[in-house]
């Protein structure tokens, strides 16, 4: 298969432009198509995998993200790319750089749009208020945000949340560090 992965960042028309991501795949042929069938898998494991197949002509390309295929990516969320036969012939996977506190370049741990100063409007010289163009309304820093897929409550909000769910340990591992990093950060701002 002659495809080509690009990660890209997007403004999703159906979130209200918030920030987002997609995956650009570009069939790299010069004269036939190709027949793409994948599997998009949560890598959480909260959310069935969702099929899908794609036939690219020379040259073109798709997204597949929140907009196109009702994916919205988080990190270690996969593709599984599939072969004529039906075998697995290539994975990608999500996996974003996770910042600790303080080492972000751009807001330096505070995790708030630096445009905006986390307020989403930025106020002209003549007083008019828009949407930042840097954040699209979130406040987040879009240079350290990378979007993780939390637990879900097994019996509505104010239910038990589903434990043992997670198949992928590592992912696990990686959002407890996260929770520990950012506490550790709390604790280091109070004292």
């Amino acid at each position: 298969m002659d495809l080509k992965y690009d990660w890209q960042r997007y403004g999703s028309l159906r979130k209200g432009g918030q920030l987002s991501f997609s995956l650009l795949i570009t069939c790299t042929r010069w004269f036939r198509s190709e027949k793409v069938a994948f599997r998009l898998v949560d890598g959480s494991g909260q959310i069935a995998p969702k099929d899908g197949y794609v036939e690219l002509k020379a040259g073109q390309a798709v997204h597949i993200d929140y907009d196109t295929y009702d994916w919205d990516w988080c990190n270690g969320d996969m593709i599984i790319i599939f072969d004529s036969k039906g075998r697995e012939y290539e994975r990608q996977v999500f996996n974003m750089r996770t910042y600790a506190p303080g080492e972000c370049p751009e807001c330096h741990g505070s995790r708030q749009c630096q445009a905006c100063r986390g307020t989403g409007r930025i106020t002209d010289q003549m007083h008019m208020v828009s949407t930042c163009p840097r954040c699209l309304g979130t406040g987040l820093c879009q240079t350290c945000y990378v979007p993780i897929r939390t637990l879900q409550p097994a019996n509505g909000p104010f239910g038990s949340t589903v434990a043992g769910t997670n198949p992928n340990v590592e992912m696990s591992r990686e959002r407890k560090i996260e929770a520990l990093r950012r506490r550790i950060y709390d604790l280091r701002q109070n004292i």
